[in-house]
């Protein structure tokens, strides 16, 4: 049994404060559950309107191609310049995140509040 939390699109308005990161992402969000028995079954949210993000760089933290062929450990802060370098509507990037903080409204929009991203991708690798 395993649950994966995932996020992907583009990100704006990246700003740091001590070790959390603050920004805007828009694209998706989605949970994958595993079991021994079944195929993998996914839930996607739709955050092509934009949602609140707060994460966290873990300890370790990699940094892979685009591909995800490549990947390198990070050194602290190596998240907030792949942000930082992702800025932009045209560069994509994918994270995957570790003991996520989700909010979900009354309207059904999701806010992360936190969460630790171990995996991202690097345009630049």
């Amino acid at each position: 049994m395993g649950l994966d939390f995932w996020m992907e699109g583009t990100v704006s308005e990246v700003k740091a404060v001590g070790d959390q990161i603050h920004f805007t992402l828009k694209g998706r969000f989605w949970f994958a559950q595993y079991d021994e028995a079944a195929a993998p079954k996914r839930i996607e949210v739709d955050c092509r309107q934009g949602i609140s993000v707060t994460v966290h760089q873990n300890d370790p933290f990699f940094a892979f191609s685009t591909d995800w062929g490549a990947g390198a450990i990070q050194e602290a802060g190596g998240l907030l310049r792949i942000l930082k370098a992702a800025v932009g509507p045209s560069r994509t990037i994918k994270f995957e995140l570790l003991e996520p903080k989700i909010i979900f409204d009354a309207k059904q929009n999701l806010t992360l509040t936190d969460a630790a991203v171990i995996r991202a991708t690097d345009a630049d690798l």
